[in-house]
């Protein structure tokens, strides 16, 4: 091969291509050189292509907006070119090397922001690197709202804010470390006082505990001198005596008997609660004991119709030591609650089992079942109910209380199951400790419960009344046996009685107008009964178009005062408490009875015209007639409280009236005069102020109430309500 000769001006180039191609080959030296640069460059506001003076490129600055960067580049050897590999990294940025294989070019379509150089090396098809890598330093600008600065400016406000806010908290906390130790003295104080008042507290029950007791034993003497002369009485003499008489004094006997036992309930009460209650266990045959108390409630379920039996598994003659005074008392209570309970018709189930070591003895019921509200409440002293919609049952809220104590008394418990509207189940358990017969195991009388001839009696009297049909009709709404024929006696002489066990008997009489009350002339109801209780019923009947004219009068043992205003705020015609005067109770119906014939005499004669159609109009506008005679009580209370003389004059000129027109439709609505209406809201407002003893001495009450005079006061007042005014003081 021979030489290559190039000649260029004066200089004349021999070159001798083996001796090249071995000047190359033995090289090992590789250089990477930078052939084309491109970028944006924001000062001149357009693209720039760069091929040459690479050495005054120095930082290049990327613009934000447009952060790409386009590079072509080669290596020093000439010796298959299309071999060379290329390799790029991003110093600060990546952590290895990022390689391009044989393209000499590299394109960044988007450069991260920040400040860090370029490296690019290469390596022939020797595999000889660069021994110096290509360096361009970069500056990649970021957006302004990016930049630390700007953060810095952002969280300004937040900074100050916090700072504000931790100065407000180091305030507040010193505040709440003044009002802490503020605090903190005043529960000294208060828990100083509250001790002291703690201790107040357990010396007045600990007084009330004894009050109990003294008094439960100041009234045992009393109570034997009831019963013990009428046992004398109607066992040595009972032959000789009337009927009549007979049933009286087995009447008082009886509940001086039941006032005895719950004297005795309230004597046990107050030795549980010292601590001082002891067992005094016999051997008893179970089965007989259970049966014959369960059999005493028989023919008050027989009377309510209520399927009424008694399982157990035991054998007959199994004997075990019980305390059998406190047992009879809990199975007592038990049966006459479920009896109590339970409606005409339903079932009451009584069993007698053992398990393990225990004895079980289960009451359940179909009655309406427990409310889940009173639960956890249910065996607390002196509690019913937490529900406004239940009938007023009455009662201590002794017996379910005891019943429990003397259970954890004998080493057992006394436990309930029930679904509201489904009934109850309540379970004794207690140790089975077993006993062999003795002599006098068999020698014990239960107490068979309350129920007697008598009580039966006024039950049948109440579902059978005696028709007679020559005496006014009174409509006697009481669940007291013994009430409600003390009631039918006093009365029965004067008028003929309706008796109804129960509001809601006498509900459903009178909502299905039964042939038997339709010509009652007056109600006579107790307030706490099972079922429906006075109020409702009272309510019921005053919203009926048919019988709410009819007079109602209310007893009641309950003396407060709100109870008395909430029977007269829904209507009630009077109200009686007990004990009652039996005097006193017939001239009120006496006087009530009289007032409502006359208004019915007055409707009665308000004949529609011969040949006209009778259109009744009365249910539309007794609405109207009722506010009327508001209007009318509001102005004679008024001129009582303005102690203005009341007059028909006065009352007739608040309604706008003349005193004509005011006589004939007061006449029309109430049945009464104005004269003798104003009598009635005097006489009202003089029995106010008597039974709430505003004031001493009668001769006040009379000016209070519009009367001249005490003595005359006396008079009237005793026609009105059997009572004299002196009989309040």
């Amino acid at each position: 091969m021979g030489a290559c000769i190039s000649a260029r001006g004066r200089v004349l180039a021999i070159v001798d291509p083996v001796a090249l191609k071995a000047s190359l080959s033995s090289d090992t030296t590789v250089q990477i050189y930078l052939t084309e640069l491109g970028y944006f460059d924001k000062q001149k506001g357009a693209e720039v292509v760069q091929t040459n003076n690479f050495e005054q490129i120095g930082q290049l600055e990327i613009s934000p907006e447009r952060p790409y960067l386009h590079l072509k580049f080669g290596l020093s050897t000439y010796l298959e070119s299309q071999n060379n590999r290329y390799a790029y990294m991003l110093e600060g940025k990546d952590d290895d090397w990022h390689f391009l294989g044989t393209q000499p070019e590299l394109n960044i379509s988007r450069l991260p922001p920040g400040k860090y150089r370029l490296l690019i090396k290469g390596v022939d098809f020797r595999n000889n690197w660069t021994s110096t890598p290509l360096a361009i330093n970069i500056h990649a600008r970021e957006f302004f709202y990016k930049q630390p600065w700007f953060y810095l400016l952002a969280a300004l406000p937040f900074i100050a804010f916090g700072l504000i806010w931790a100065r407000n908290k180091q305030q507040e906390a010193r505040r709440l470390e003044k009002e802490v130790a503020l605090r903190t003295r005043k529960i000294r104080d208060d828990k100083a006082v509250i001790e002291q008042q703690a201790a107040e507290l357990r010396q007045l029950d600990t007084m009330k505990s004894r009050f109990f007791t003294n008094i439960s034993h100041e009234l045992r003497t009393p109570i034997t001198l009831i019963k013990a002369p009428l046992e004398h009485l109607i066992q040595n003499d009972g032959t000789s005596l009337e009927s009549r008489i007979r049933r009286s004094l087995s009447m008082v006997l009886n509940n001086a008997g039941k006032l005895g036992r719950l004297v005795e309930e309230l004597l046990e009460l107050s030795s549980l609660e010292a601590q001082k209650a002891t067992l005094k266990k016999t051997s008893t045959p179970l089965v007989l004991f259970c049966r014959q108390l369960f059999s005493a409630y028989e023919s008050g379920a027989a009377l309510k119709d209520i399927d009424y039996r008694f399982h157990t598994e035991l054998e007959e003659e199994a004997h075990f030591l019980i305390d059998r005074k406190r047992l009879e008392k809990i199975i007592n209570n038990l049966l006459s609650n479920a009896l109590k309970f339970t409606p005409n018709g339903g079932k009451i189930r009584m069993s007698l089992t053992r398990e393990n070591a225990q004895l079980l003895i289960d009451v359940q019921d179909s009655g309406r079942g427990i409310p889940p509200e009173d639960m956890a409440h249910l065996f607390d002293r002196y509690f019913q109910t937490r529900r406004d919609d239940i009938a007023t049952e009455g009662g201590t809220g002794i017996g379910l209380a005891l019943s429990r104590e003397l259970a954890l008394l004998m080493e057992g418990d006394l436990t309930v199951e029930s679904e509201w509207g489904a009934g109850a189940r309540f379970s004794l358990r207690f140790p089975a400790i077993v006993a062999m017969p003795t002599e006098d195991s068999r020698a014990f009388v239960p107490h068979i419960g309350d129920t007697t001839e008598g009580e039966r009696a006024a039950v049948i009297a109440a579902a059978h009344p005696t028709p007679n049909g020559s005496k006014t009709k009174i409509l006697i709404v009481e669940d007291n046996p013994d009430m409600q024929e003390f009631i039918h006696h006093l009365l029965a002489g004067h008028y003929e009685c309706i008796l109804a066990n129960h509001g809601a008997e006498a509900w459903t009489w009178l909502e299905e107008e039964d042939p038997r009350i339709m010509d009652i002339a007056l109600i006579l109801s107790d307030v706490m009964m099972p079922e429906m209780d006075g109020y409702t019923l009272l309510e019921k009947i005053k919203a009926h178009e048919r019988w709410q004219l009819l007079p109602v009068i209310m007893l009641t043992a309950r003396s407060a005062e709100e109870d008395k205003l909430q029977a007269l705020r829904m209507g009630v015609d009077d109200y009686l408490l007990k004990p009652f005067s039996p005097a006193e109770l017939l001239v009120r119906i006496k006087n009530l009875i009289s007032n409502y014939q006359v208004r019915k005499e007055i409707a009665s004669r308000e004949v529609a015209p011969v040949g006209k159609i009778d259109i009744e109009f009365a249910a539309e506008f007794a609405p109207a007639n009722q506010i009327w005679l508001q209007e009318v009580e509001s102005a004679a209370k008024e001129a009582l409280k303005k102690e203005i003389k009341l007059t028909a004059a006065f009352i007739a000129g608040k309604v706008f009236l003349s005193e004509r027109q005011f006589a004939r439709k007061l006449k029309k609505l109430s049945g009464l005069t104005p004269n003798e209406y104003i009598q009635e809201v005097k006489l009202q407002k003089a029995r106010q102020l008597l039974e709430q003893q505003v004031y001493t001495t009668v001769n006040e009450v009379a000016r209070v109430s519009g009367y001249s005079s005490g003595s005359y006061l006396t008079r009237i007042y005793q026609e009105r309500f059997g009572k004299k005014p002196g009989d309040y003081f």
